[in-house]
């Protein structure tokens, strides 16, 4: 198994919908499967999920235990070499994650990768950051980064240079709308019965 895909879920059927079948649309040449953890939806997404037939593994949760707590859940019974943590409201293009499992076969030294992310609008959605110096973190505390973007520290921490370039970069801090994670630097805690 190449990758297990982990969605975590929570009155958001419509958009689960959207990203399963993105994910069957735009992935190829890859052996995966995926887990959807539901954080006891209102919303009837299990009956969705059953109604058109997905090849999903299914967690159905009796409360809304958060997202770590479920992403755990999904880890914990997944097969694959890598882990995908993939928001629900994440729709997958151009196999983005065959792409993934590629970049991380060949760095062998990189631990967790995550992929350029666009909004609807095509647009560049930012989703990595550096450590903030003394002036990017005053900025950013006295909200002052909104009327300056332009700022050279700004443009660091947020990494804006690499939107424009598209390179791959060390960067701090990744958001989990879309990260792929080696399986051997995950450390699990036994979830309680």
């Amino acid at each position: 198994m190449d990758v297990s895909i982990a969605i975590v879920s929570w009155n958001v059927k419509e958009q689960l919908k959207r990203c399963i079948q993105s994910i069957y649309d735009h992935t190829h040449n890859l052996n995966f499967e995926v887990f959807v953890v539901d954080n006891n939806s209102k919303d009837d997404t299990c009956g969705m999920i059953r109604n058109n037939n997905f090849n999903v593994n299914l967690i159905k949760n009796e409360q809304n235990y958060g997202f770590s707590y479920a992403c755990n859940q999904a880890i914990k019974k997944s097969h694959g070499k890598y882990i995908l943590l993939l928001n629900p409201d994440t729709e997958i293009k151009q196999d983005s994650i065959k792409k993934m499992v590629d970049y991380m076969q060949k760095q062998t030294d990189c631990g967790i990768a995550g992929c350029k992310i666009v909004n609807f609008d095509s647009t560049t959605q930012p989703s990595v950051r550096k450590f903030p110096d003394l002036k990017s973190h005053l900025l950013i505390l006295l909200k002052i980064h909104n009327f300056v973007s332009n700022s050279k520290s700004i443009s660091k921490y947020y990494c804006i240079h690499l939107f424009i370039i598209h390179i791959f970069y060390l960067i701090h801090f990744l958001k989990i709308l879309c990260m792929i994670i080696i399986t051997m630097v995950i450390i699990i805690k036994l979830i309680p019965k």
